[in-house]
């Protein structure tokens, strides 16, 4: 794949790579090709998108929760006490595109027969002192929509094993192809940029408003509640979930992509909304950016979480939030991934975003904030005046 001046690592990197329709038909394949199955078990990080457990149970696997520590990492004690039956493996994921160490959690998957599932959702580039995103796991999976400029695709990679001489996936049919394209094309007209540049920008329209009529590697996002079963039924009936070879027009978009201007632009992204919001009563959980990072998002801790994230999505700001919960996940209300599912909102880096847009996104957090900080202060002047208190 063309690396276009890349100054950083990538899970394809001397890895068999398959490209196939989204992240969570390639976490599925995954499985598949480790010969996971029923009766076995996937541990899962306890903070998490519902499209990361989906795949296990289309494999007739069980979902399994461990908890992650403050600094993105799996919890290696819990790791090494847990007991499994049957076979087992994990995902282990970059979250926000922040790399992780993983040569100890390799050893403990090493020493347990765990297959170690790299989830490089959110980084598809990047390192951690040397190592490159998805050069540790036995495997390893991207979602392509969320750096490239394409609407659906997903990737399996592996240094292990020759993936993509292990499935026979279906081409997608030529009527699929020209819809595809014409979902795109379409997409990058309604973004108001140039003809010349139009894909070049369908990416941050993408991400910040979503289709309607075509499918998208990030899953809906939800203001209020839904119940685990729900979240549960409508995952498991995503068409994204079956295995398909990724369609021609998006193939080409990702390897001919400026993988550069991708890495320089979301780190400057990244940085520069971390600034703006830094005199905010806000907490960015990572304010200075590792080295070795290309970001996906800037997660940002939030004190009024419900109504912060309402106006952000009603201003369509492309933010997101993991609150959407598989039946059985959740184990305390004090857990790290329950909290960061409820009060973490991720804010786009990406880089077609211009210097104001950030500023815009930093202005709308703002009058969110004061309007959560007015909301509560009538609601604590009400009780004070209530006969009932």
């Amino acid at each position: 794949m063309r690396r276009s001046g890349q100054a950083f690592g990538c899970i394809a990197d001397g890895a068999s790579v398959l490209l196939t329709r989204s992240g969570r038909s390639a976490i599925r394949l995954a499985l598949v090709d480790a010969g996971i199955g029923a009766g076995d078990s996937v541990l899962i990080p306890n903070y998490y998108c519902p499209t990361m457990v989906a795949p296990v149970e289309a494999v007739g696997a069980r979902p399994v929760f461990y908890p992650i520590t403050r600094s993105r990492q799996p919890d290696l004690q819990w790791l090494r006490e847990y007991r499994f039956e049957g076979r087992a493996a994990m995902l282990a994921a970059h979250f926000f595109g922040l790399p992780i160490p993983l040569a100890e959690l390799r050893r403990l998957c090493d020493e347990r027969g765990i297959v170690l599932i790299e989830d490089c959702a959110h980084a598809f580039f990047g390192n951690h002192a040397g190592t490159a995103v998805g050069a540790t796991g036995d495997y390893a999976i991207a979602s392509l929509p969320k750096f490239f400029p394409v609407l659906e695709g997903g990737m399996l990679a592996s240094r292990r094993h020759r993936v993509a001489e292990h499935h026979l996936l279906g081409r997608p049919r030529w009527a699929f192809e020209l819809k595809g394209a014409w979902n795109l094309f379409e997409a990058a007209a309604e973004s108001g940029s140039r003809v010349s540049r139009a894909l070049g920008g369908l990416g941050a329209r993408i991400l910040s408003h979503g289709r309607a009529n075509a499918p998208s590697e990030a899953p809906a996002a939800t203001v209020g509640p839904v119940s685990p079963e729900a979240v549960r039924s409508e995952s498991l009936a995503d068409e994204l979930l079956q295995p398909m070879h990724l369609r021609r027009l998006e193939s080409w978009l990702v390897e001919h992509s400026h993988r550069r201007r991708i890495e320089d632009n979301r780190r400057r992204n990244y940085l520069r909304l971390a600034q703006l919001l830094a005199p905010l009563p806000v907490r960015v959980l990572y304010p200075q950016l590792e080295a070795g990072a290309v970001p996906y998002v800037l997660p940002v801790h939030v004190p009024d979480p419900d109504s912060t994230y309402a106006l952000l999505r009603a201003a369509r700001v492309p933010a997101f939030r993991w609150d959407r919960y598989w039946p059985g996940a959740i184990s305390s209300p004090d857990d790290l991934g329950r909290h960061w599912g409820h009060h973490v909102i991720q804010l786009s880096c990406h880089q077609d975003l211009s210097l104001e847009n950030l500023n815009g996104v930093a202005e709308i957090i703002s009058r969110a904030l004061d309007a959560g900080s007015a909301g509560l202060s009538g609601t604590e002047s009400a009780r004070s005046h209530s006969p009932v208190q």
